[in-house]
């Protein structure tokens, strides 16, 4: 996996993170798109994802909710 961080100076500045992932791209496509496996991996190490919709058609949107491990809530 890489990372790659790259910032534009001047008045106009854009921060672009992106990452490239040794896996078939049909995979992480489903990984985003399917709610079983999103709830899998998206919140962070000792969170939980208990609600995530996905509508992935023109127009539709989705809802993610993560829980800390004191019960917040952060959709």
């Amino acid at each position: 996996m890489t990372t790659k961080v790259e910032a534009t100076p001047g008045s106009e500045r854009e921060l672009v993170l992106a990452r490239i992932i040794d896996a078939p791209r049909e995979k992480v496509f489903r990984a985003w798109t399917d709610p079983a496996l999103l709830k899998q991996w998206f919140a962070p190490l000792h969170w939980i994802t208990p609600v995530a919709e996905t509508d992935v058609r023109p127009g539709g949107g989705n809802l993610i909710v993560m829980r800390s491990p004191d019960g917040k809530e952060f959709p």
